[in-house]
């Protein structure tokens, strides 16, 4: 069976650092634009990591950074103290990137 995921958004909220037992996690939203018939959607996709990349995504990216994730699909299931359960679809990523946006690139290169 094949369960992998690539997607490529802006960073929605800050991301948000968690240590658990000395392991680095963080969880942060990306936003996902479509068109469908000519209207324009925005899908905001949960995304968790852990490691490695959790340290990268925690010093390196903010609020508005462009990323691009591949990773699995997961889901979270629970259930409330009141007994209703509940689920929840989240992109467990185990690569991260954020490649400079061409404009960058471009200034860097006529500084030299």
């Amino acid at each position: 069976m094949i369960n992998s995921v690539a997607i490529a958004g802006y960073i929605g909220k800050e991301p948000d650092m968690n240590i658990y037992r000395e392991a680095v996690k963080v969880t942060f939203s990306i936003a996902v634009n479509t068109v469908i018939k000519g209207e324009e959607k925005t899908s905001w996709i949960p995304i968790e990591c852990w490691g490695n990349q959790a340290s990268f995504v925690n010093n390196y990216l903010h609020s508005g950074s462009y990323v691009i994730v591949q990773g699995k699909l997961e889901q979270s299931v629970w259930e409330t103290d009141e007994g209703e359960k509940k689920s929840r679809l989240f992109v467990y990523a185990n690569h991260i990137e954020s490649p400079k946006p061409k404009t960058e690139e471009k200034g860097a290169k006529k500084g030299k």
